[in-house]
């Protein structure tokens, strides 16, 4: 499947089973909103934009203001909620993929990462990494070390019972050759991204990720479906196509 057959599967997967798409979105959009906020609030950031705001408004745009200090207490509470944040991606990327697969899924299934969240956290984090090392060296191998452990997640969950970094390196070793697509099938998205951003920006709240994330997460999870999944599963080639 090509970029535009992905994301009409996508949308025909979505729509077999809307009412539980759409719950899980909302969920997972209010747990991550909520947690994020969370963490802006122990990181004292609307203090450090104030000091910011300030400065702007007495015409100082040299001065850069000191970053809050954070207690331990504070730092260990912020690991804490970016480790639920993690598994919590996890559960999401899970339904996700049964919906992919054109398989039932309720909204317990959101706790799925609670499955394997040791390995699903050093999943994350190997991986963050090592694309944010690679962005450092111009960009490009960042954006290749981000599409070579992008199955990784979903390798975890048709094998559970692998490690982490099994997981990661035959993300490697299946996404050789196939980086292209799955970046141009990010790419598609580049614009409906930009434009939800905007509305959050505008609102106040990330309305349109309501409608998004099932739209993008599906697709992604659709790529690893037709290439990767195997041959017993139940693959989004049956589901019906069309936008």
């Amino acid at each position: 499947m090509d970029t535009r057959q992905l994301r009409s599967a996508a949308i025909a997967a979505i729509k077999a089973r809307l009412k539980p798409a759409i719950a899980c979105s909302a969920v997972y959009l209010a747990l991550y909103t909520l947690m994020n906020y969370l963490i802006l609030r122990l990181y004292r950031y609307d203090e450090y934009v104030e000091q910011v705001y300030d400065l702007v408004r007495r015409g100082d745009t040299t001065t850069i203001p000191a970053l809050p200090e954070i207690t331990p207490a504070a730092g260990a509470l912020i690991c804490a909620i970016y480790v639920m944040l993690i598994i919590l991606l996890t559960g999401y990327m899970g339904t996700a993929l049964r919906m992919a697969r054109g398989e039932d899924f309720k909204l317990r299934d959101l706790l799925n990462g609670f499955d394997f969240p040791l390995k699903a956290v050093c999943i994350f984090v190997v991986r963050g990494f090592a694309v944010m090392l690679g962005l450092m060296l111009f960009v490009v191998p960042g954006v290749i070390l981000f599409c070579r452990y992008s199955q990784a997640i979903y390798l975890l969950f048709e094998n559970p019972d692998k490690s982490a970094l099994w997981c990661l390196r035959e993300s490697g070793r299946l996404m050789q050759g196939h980086k292209m697509p799955l970046f141009l099938l990010y790419c598609s998205f580049l614009p409906a991204l930009i434009v939800s951003e905007l509305v959050a920006l505008l609102l106040g709240v990330p309305l349109l990720d309501l409608v998004l994330n099932p739209y993008l997460f599906t697709a992604v999870a659709l790529f690893h479906v037709v290439r990767f999944a195997p041959a017993d599963t139940a693959g989004a080639e049956d589901a019906p196509s069309g936008d």
